[in-house]
């Protein structure tokens, strides 16, 4: 056991020891409790048994009065308890022995040279682990401690098994892994998307292992004549790191070259730790092409499938990743002629459709057109023959001539009305004339300056005056005048 486990160990039994005395005080107190309630029952004090309401516990031959006397069962429930709430997360040391596996749960003992405990591995866990357990194996596993109460055994559930010696390697790839995730070289945004038909596929591989055969074979299936340069590495061992990192530096002076994968095949986490090398995993982050990683098996993860643009589980995956089925491309390229040929017949005969539609509508319209433009016409027409100079000017000499004709009606009544009216006026104007009155022998006497005398006091004697006659006028010299009603005179 390791010295964590012992401190574990000696803080369980002393907690477990407290326990105890704690327990045992308790169980004393109950037990004379129970022991003065049976004296009082049989020294007749029934009110007070009464009142309490405590029984005595039966006595058991050999068994000293007051004792606790437990149950198999409630003695492991308390053993479970202790031991499964101390022990449930403890790491265990040891080699396996007595491997068997039924229906997916491996069940196993783990020992050392002082003691053994039973482990078992369930089947969940069994699905996450990179390799099971074989017998002979040096491990330190981590797990809790189970209580099997019907045959009072207890065993350990193992939740993780590492390799005895790798406790040190992991821990600085955890390191590693932290370091390179804080400067965001494993940020899954920096991957870069894989080319849809790459000219060149750079591989870094062993030239003699597995891995490059199964890359190869899976290329030419998937695409005919794949255009691969291999840059043989080391992959395993003492500078395999250090021999990748070179391989990837050849390639980057390659033209053309637009993926790399990095393949190998799968091993213990030993033959796979080259790959959780710092310089490589650098060397891959900084590659100027996508890079895929298949390292292992899908459960084998390294530092270089975290970095990688790509990491798929092995060599014959990265072919299928990296190349194009031809195939499918071939049947898309027809599928794709196909489709493009049905669409140009049918935009060519929609197209067709919507000309023949137009020259219809055309047609249609230009004729709607001549129609309206010939009841145009025959409108101005009609309109232009009401307009006609010459009929305008044998309307306005007819309107002409009547006008003529009714002027001069008009001219013929107006004036024998006139005339009619001028007799009449000039009746009146004899009637009124003083010419009329001369005729009856009366005269008109004006002064030299033309103003009509009619009073004899607007004369004197030896004014000169002019009478008028009916015929002629006479001038004469006033020699006296005779006022009004001195006519005998």
């Amino acid at each position: 056991m390791s010295d964590d486990l012992f401190e574990w160990a000696e803080k369980a039994r002393l907690a477990a020891e407290a326990a105890a005395a704690e327990r045992a005080a308790r169980e004393a107190a109950e037990a004379a409790a129970a022991e003065r309630a049976g004296r009082e029952a049989a020294n007749g004090a029934g009110p007070s048994a009464r009142a309490t309401g405590v029984a005595a516990a039966p006595a058991i031959p050999g068994v000293p009065a007051g004792a606790r006397v437990v149950g198999v069962g409630e003695l492991t429930r308390a053993i479970k308890e202790r031991l499964e709430s101390t022990f449930y997360d403890v790491w265990v040391e040891g080699e396996v022995s007595g491997c068997h596996e039924r229906s997916g749960v491996l069940w196993f003992d783990l020992k050392d040279r002082d003691a053994l405990v039973g482990a078992v591995i369930w089947r969940a866990a069994m699905r996450a682990m990179k390799a099971a357990p074989r017998d002979g194996d040096k491990v330190v596993c981590r797990g809790r401690l189970d209580v099997y109460p019907p045959k009072g055994e207890y065993r350990l559930v193992v939740v993780e098994v590492v390799p005895r010696g790798l406790g040190a390697l992991l821990a600085a790839r955890r390191a590693l892994e932290e370091k390179l995730a804080a400067e965001g070289l494993l940020d899954p945004a920096r991957r870069r998307a894989l080319p849809f038909l790459p000219r060149r596929v750079g591989l870094v591989t062993s030239a003699t292992g597995a891995a490059v055969r199964d890359f190869l074979r899976a290329a030419e299936l998937r695409f005919p004549r794949p255009d691969v340069v291999i840059a043989p590495a080391r992959v395993q061992g003492e500078g395999a790191a250090r021999s990748v990192v070179v391989a990837l530096a050849r390639l980057r002076r390659v033209p053309g070259v637009d993926v790399v994968v990095v393949a190998r095949g799968g091993g213990s986490v030993e033959d796979l730790w080259a790959f959780n090398d710092e310089a490589l995993a650098r060397a891959i982050a900084a590659f100027p092409v996508p890079v895929v990683s298949a390292v292992g098996h899908e459960r084998d993860v390294t530092i270089a499938d975290l970095v990688a643009d790509l990491r798929v589980s092995t060599p014959s995956a990265a072919a299928v990743a990296v190349f194009p089925d031809h195939a499918a491309l071939v049947r898309g390229l027809g599928e794709g002629q196909r489709r493009l040929r049905q669409a140009v017949q049918r935009r060519t005969s929609e197209g067709r459709s919507r000309i023949d539609l137009f020259h219809v509508k055309l047609g249609r319209a230009a004729h709607q057109r001549v129609v309206a433009a010939r009841r145009r016409l025959d409108g101005l027409g009609a309109r232009l023959g009401t307009h006609d100079p010459q009929r305008r000017l044998a309307r306005l000499r007819a309107g002409l001539a009547e006008q003529g004709r009714r002027l001069a009606a008009q001219r013929g009544a107006l004036t024998a009305a006139r005339r009619t009216r001028l007799a009449g006026l000039g009746g009146r104007l004899r009637a009124l004339s003083p010419l009329n009155v001369l005729d009856r022998g009366y005269a008109i006497v004006r002064t030299p300056e033309g103003g009509v005398v009619t009073d004899a006091a607007a004369a004197a004697a030896g004014d000169a005056l002019q009478v008028r006659l009916r015929r002629g006028a006479l001038d004469v010299r006033v020699t006296g005048r005779h006022e009004e009603g001195d006519e005998s005179r």
